[in-house]
Parts: structure tokens; sequence; C-alpha cells
């Protein structure tokens, strides 16, 4: 399965099964953490069989279920720092969606006090990833409408419309979507925040969405 064809089935998901994660898959998941801090500079922490991160009342609240496993992603707290984990988090969920598991970007819906990384030298947690096999596929969130979450003048090329349908499948945080493309020249596009929670972990998540729907060589970001 393609990169594209991950992001359209891989939906969030709360709710896990007591399998654990082991052999080939663990392997090639930490093979995969290994690669995206290679890239990004950040620390992708995996924690296997560790319950406590998830047992608290808001996690309860919001549906968390035998949450046990989590990727930690920690660096220094910058808002570039912020769009890697993002950016290279979702290189990771796609990877695990690939090898049959499940994941989630979370963003303050778990216990901090509970939760077993480690930061030093300044370093603060960016953002979670739980991961682990669901009870189910998750399912699709409601999108807003295409003119709110980008500006763009004469007609939409191929390429940007096909950016934009991937990038309104990226999971945002408490799926607000607060982001806009915005399309001038040609070919240049800038992508804003519109404010919201955790919103440059949320800027990445949708950059490499909309980078791996409309194609590198067919714009550049400025």
């Amino acid at each position: 399965m393609d990169t594209l064809q991950l992001m359209k089935s891989r939906h969030s998901v709360r709710q896990y099964t007591e399998q654990k994660i082991e052999g080939e898959t663990l392997e090639t998941l930490k093979a995969e953490l290994k690669s995206a801090e290679e890239k990004s500079g950040l620390k992708f922490c995996l924690y296997l069989d560790e319950p406590y991160a998830f047992d608290c009342h808001i996690s309860r609240k919001i549906g968390f279920k035998n949450a046990n496993n989590y990727i930690a992603i920690i660096g220094k707290k910058t808002f570039e720092n912020e769009m890697n984990a993002g950016y290279f988090g979702t290189q990771v969920v796609l990877k695990a969606q690939s090898l049959g598991l499940n994941t989630c970007f979370v963003g303050g819906t778990f216990s901090r006090r509970k939760a077993k990384y480690k930061t030093e030298n300044g370093e603060k947690l960016l953002c979670i990833i739980t991961v682990g096999y669901g009870e189910t596929q998750g399912v699709p969130h409601k999108n807003c409408s295409i003119d709110k979450l980008c500006d763009f003048r004469g007609d939409m090329p191929p390429w940007f419309m096909k950016g934009m349908d991937y990038a309104m499948l990226a999971p945002t945080a408490l799926n607000k979507q607060k982001f806009r493309f915005i399309l001038r020249n040609g070919n240049e596009v800038k992508l804003v925040p519109r404010g919201g929670a955790c919103k440059g972990v949320t800027l990445g998540i949708v950059k490499y969405h909309f980078e791996a729907g409309a194609g590198k060589g067919n714009f550049v970001f400025v």
C-alpha cells in the first residue's frame, strides 16, 4: 500500500486490544523511529506495556482504552521542532499503519505525572503518539469546507486540489483543522496556522499530507 492509500485508510484510534507489539513488526517500527530521529533531530522514544500515562480521568473520559504503548517525541520547544514532531511523526504513523498497527496523536489528554518519558537539558515533550492494535480501524473525521482551508486566485491547479484533498485527511488538534493554504504566483504555497491547540504539531502533520498529495515537484513552500 503506497503513502496516499495509507493516508486514506489511517484514522485516529483510541481503543486498543491487549495484543503486544513484537517480533518483526516491533523491529520495523523501531527502525522507523530511528529514521525519524536522524531526519528531525528529535527523540522518538518508544514505551511498551506502560499503562500509567493514560490511567487518568481525562484519558478515560475521551475514550482511551488499553493505550499501553506510546511514542514520546522530545526536543527543544521551538516552533520548528513542533512542526518537525508533526511532520516526522506522520512518517511514523503511516509506517505503523502499513504494519497493521493503529495510532493517535495526543496533545494533553494523558497524565504527564504518571507517564514514563524523561527530558533533559531544556528538552520538552512535544507530543505523544499512542500505538497498538486497535479494536477498530477508526472512522473518518468531519471536514471543514475547502474554501475555509485555502485561498487562491484564478483556477485551482489539479495538483493543488489533490494536495488539499490529502491535507484534509490529516489528523488535527480536536479535529478543528486550524490551518490555511495560500496559493500565489502559480506554484508558491504558504501554510499558515489559524490558532488552536498544538498548532506547530498540527501544521507539521498537515504539511506532510499536502506534500504527499500535491507532489513536491509541483510547488514550493514560501
